[in-house]
């Protein structure tokens, strides 16, 4: 993760290690694909049945921990 510092007074500019900058941009790719994820089911209106029960997008990604 990004050095604390630089998060606590907001730098605009930051020098970063290798390191921190390779673990930003796999991160950045791990979002990029939950995004990606939400997206698609939700262009497909995507839902859910359990129990007899429907249940939409929104209450899914809620029950995940996501919305």
């Amino acid at each position: 993760m990004m050095n604390p510092k630089f998060v606590a007074h907001e730098e605009e500019i930051v020098i970063l290690a290798k390191s921190e900058y390779d673990e930003i941009l796999r991160e950045n790719k791990n979002l990029q694909a939950q995004v990606k994820f939400f997206q698609e089911m939700e262009k497909f209106s995507f839902r859910q049945r359990n129990g007899g029960k429907t249940h939409t997008v929104n209450e899914l990604k809620e029950k995940l921990g996501w919305a």
